[in-house]
């Protein structure tokens, strides 16, 4: 099942590199996989406030265009049931590597 931020609540939202989770996966390259997000360091709810939205468990990816650049990240939050894992890691990591393509077809135009 999907959810999604309803309106332009966090349209154009960005992070510089290195802050937020998603900068810091965009500058480690590196996964994020959070049980709690409100007890790591690295969240920021700014965008809870924004959209009144509770963020609780936290995945979050790196999307890497054909040259090895990364230009976006790519979260899910609050899994219905229980934490994320594994198996979820991998099909955000596969949807991300599809959604390179198109992220980067963007960016250009």
């Amino acid at each position: 099942m999907v959810q999604a931020v309803e309106g332009d609540a966090a349209a154009g939202f960005r992070v510089k590199a290195g802050t937020d989770i998603a900068g810091w996966v965009a500058s480690t390259r590196k996964t994020v996989n959070l049980i709690e997000a409100y007890l790591d360091p690295r969240f920021d709810p700014a965008l809870d406030v924004i959209t009144g939205y509770w963020t609780r468990t936290l995945l979050a990816v790196p999307v890497v265009d054909a040259v090895g650049n990364v230009i976006g990240v790519l979260e899910a939050l609050n899994k219905f049931f229980g934490p994320f894992n594994a198996d979820d890691e991998a099909l955000l990591r596969g949807l991300a590597h599809q959604y390179a393509p198109v992220l980067a077809s963007s960016s250009r135009k």
